[in-house]
């Protein structure tokens, strides 16, 4: 599986409460519970992921994948635009 799809955390989400009230940032937690999501497919565990930007609500995103490697690892990265928000390593579950 290769390619992407996108998101949105509105700045109505219940996790954005009190969460750096003055600034609201999404929770590194929640953009990669997006990306498991957006693979759609078994995956295991995200073994490395790298944030190299603070991602704020109502900022689309767009989550994109590299062809699996023989190790059964995925390459993703998460997009607002041109700029990248995250990137890192997906395992995906081996077939049952």
């Amino acid at each position: 599986m290769s390619g992407g799809s996108g998101f949105v955390v509105p700045d109505s989400h219940p996790a954005l409460a009190g969460h750096f009230p003055d600034l609201a940032v999404v929770p590194g937690s929640m953009i990669l519970e997006h990306v498991i999501d957006a693979w759609g497919g078994p995956c295991g565990t995200i073994p490395f992921a790298k944030f190299h930007l603070p991602l704020g609500p109502n900022q689309p995103v767009e989550v994109r994948f590299a062809p699996a490697r023989e190790d059964g690892l995925v390459a993703f990265s998460c997009r607002r635009e041109t700029a990248l928000i995250c990137s890192g390593l997906l395992r995906i579950a081996p077939a049952q």
